[in-house]
């Protein structure tokens, strides 16, 4: 058997398509450039509404991010034991607000499962979702399990290499670009055969 490249292995985990007009851009939790990304798809117009997932300690630098309200972010995180801290902020014009979100197990699903319910209660029939390339094809499964016979469309678009902490070209030179890629590859395996 020929040997597996490192290329292949990391261009098993994207799953991309171009970013398109949408009811919303949902941005998965996790490293900084998703949520960049994210508020620069949705300053460029491609969805009214945008709604950022903020895991436990990302309150912390969600000023960085260069927005004019954080919604409340810092009132709840405060209101909240630290073992229960996962937030959506959604912005919407010139509004924004921030929900806390059950955190369950597994914190891809969580999200999923968290914004399946906002997306029935705001009525979203389009929603662009934003992750890192090595994370989307798992993100994709479990959003495409859970919103399955929906009448919701999901679109994925990753965040540019360019702009990405993780890159294929190099991934396996970088300690923690490994363990982030490989860790993905075992978590796919798992959310895959069903263990989630």
């Amino acid at each position: 058997l020929a040997p597996v490249s490192h290329h292949s292995l990391f261009d098993f985990l994207p799953r991309d398509d171009s970013p398109c007009p949408a009811d919303c851009i949902f941005v998965f939790a996790g490293m900084p450039e998703r949520k960049r990304y994210g508020i620069e798809l949705w300053r460029r117009g491609l969805a009214p509404t945008l709604v950022l997932s903020v895991g436990r300690f990302e309150w912390r630098w969600f000023p960085d991010l260069g927005l004019r309200h954080d919604g409340g972010l810092r009132e709840i995180v405060g209101a909240t034991p630290p073992k229960k801290r996962h937030f959506f902020v959604t912005l919407s014009g010139t509004t924004a607000s921030a929900t806390r979100v059950a955190k369950r197990r597994f914190g891809t699903r969580s999200e999923a499962l968290a914004l399946r319910e906002l997306a029935a209660r705001e009525g979203y029939k389009t929603i662009l979702v934003v992750s890192t390339s090595v994370h989307l094809r798992r993100a994709a499964l479990t959003l495409e399990r859970l919103f399955s016979g929906r009448p919701v469309r999901l679109a994925f678009t990753a965040v540019p290499e360019g702009m990405s902490g993780v890159r294929r070209r190099d991934w396996w030179k970088e300690p923690r670009s490994r363990k982030l890629v490989l860790l993905e590859l075992l978590k796919l395996g798992a959310y895959g055969a069903g263990v989630w």
